[in-house]
């Protein structure tokens, strides 16, 4: 069985040490290198992930990336270095409107890297459902972005980390408190767990969401207190 190909690590900085990627060898020798970026104003890395064209990082800034331009508030960027830690590129991009865009998790694979995340508005060329909404943002091996995805519910959704595989790409976020429901989904009561595939061409190939009894014993509370409230 072909196992996951993923890695979401929480950095607090923007340093990439090539011991987090060999933890046993850094523990007995050290980091091998560190590689420090970012702005004037503050930035943090969120994720790591490695594909065949190296180490990603994922995160956010509120000011502007070298080379880059800033949609205004806090943008989501994605960065590709080499594996002696060389920067190759990055990328930071955002909603039109100055609000919150992070990105959580990434991956790579043969054909580039998925970057995931939450917007708090529209990403280009996206639309809005409510709230802050999921997105999945699709890099080749030269930075540039054939597709983005962005979607959720009537609430606030996140998505938080993403893995792929020959089979697809694998997205898990959560669905925020309450009533709210991805297509396909009943209603929360909750703040329940989602995992979505996405084919490597963006195409969403099917979506599933957990939840605790403690909320399907909510969902029935709430339909509940809905009927006699008409």
């Amino acid at each position: 069985m072909t196992p996951l190909r993923g890695l979401s690590v929480s950095i607090p900085a923007i340093a990439l040490m090539a011991g987090l990627l060999f933890p046993v060898a850094a523990h007995a020798q050290g980091p091998q290198w560190t590689r420090q970026f970012g702005t004037s104003r503050v930035d943090q890395g969120t994720a790591v992930g490695y594909g065949e064209f190296g180490v990603y990082i994922a995160g956010d800034t509120v000011g502007t990336l070298q080379g880059q331009t800033s949609a205004g508030g806090k943008d989501a960027f994605v960065s590709l270095h080499d594996e002696s830690g060389t920067l190759k590129w990055i990328r930071q991009f955002g909603s039109t409107d100055s609000r919150e865009d992070v990105a959580t998790g990434v991956a790579g694979d043969g054909s580039g890297a998925y970057v995931v995340g939450y917007t708090q508005a529209v990403l280009p060329s996206q639309s809005r459902v409510d709230g802050f909404d999921s997105f999945i943002r699709k890099y080749d091996a030269n930075g540039v972005a054939p597709w983005t995805r962005q979607f959720g519910s009537l609430t606030d959704d996140f998505a938080q980390a993403v893995a792929t595989h020959p089979s697809g790409v694998y997205v898990v976020g959560q669905v925020d408190c309450c009533a709210g429901a991805l297509p396909g989904q009943p209603p929360t009561a909750g703040a329940d767990a989602y995992v979505k595939k996405f084919g490597g061409d963006g195409n969403e190939m099917w979506c599933m969401r957990t939840e605790s009894l403690w909320s399907r014993r909510r969902i029935q509370l709430n339909a509940m207190r809905w009927w006699c409230s008409i």
